[in-house]
């Protein structure tokens, strides 16, 4: 075992989606103050409760947020397995076909907030879909090193994760 193995660590998901959280969230904030509103001024027939109503619409506002934010990844935990953070599927070394790096696909249009390079990192299982993340060059190393202990393929075409004299990532 390498030393390495026996600490966790968390690859970052440098730009991840959060709409389906805001969108989600704003949806049931509305449909909450229109039913609210409607209640309010006694439009609403009588033989429909508020607490029937309000569970309608969170029940539905919760399966709609489950459903779209179940893929967010927000980073990846290496152990003796890989595992996307904050949940996910278990892939253990075996149950991975290829680790691809490349560059940024917005590195010329997006301002990042840390004077990093960051890498587009795809990790292709051998069953389901795969996981897309930007991370830094450095967790993409780290990502890397993991991967070779454990004898998963990488592929990085480009050489982004070789390092130059002088480079400080």
């Amino acid at each position: 075992m390498h030393p390495d193995d026996a600490a966790i660590v968390i690859i970052r998901n440098h730009r991840f989606s959060r709409w389906p959280a805001v969108v989600l969230s704003s949806v049931g904030a509305v449909l909450l103050f229109g039913v609210g509103v409607l209640l309010a001024i006694g439009a609403w027939p009588p033989q429909i409760s508020l607490l029937t109503m309000a569970v309608i619409v969170a029940a539905s506002t919760a399966v709609c947020f489950g459903a779209l934010t179940r893929f967010v990844v927000t980073g990846l935990k290496l152990t003796d397995v890989l595992q996307p953070y904050p949940a996910g599927t278990v892939y253990s070394p075996t149950n991975i076909k290829r680790i691809n790096f490349a560059p940024d696909p917005c590195e010329d249009y997006h301002d990042s907030p840390l004077p990093i390079r960051l890498v587009e990192i795809k990790v292709d299982p051998t069953r389901g879909r795969s996981i897309r993340i930007i991370a830094s060059v450095g967790d993409g190393r780290r990502l890397r090193d993991w991967a070779v202990r454990k004898g998963v393929e990488i592929f990085d075409p480009t050489n982004m994760l070789v390092e130059t004299p002088g480079q400080t990532v």
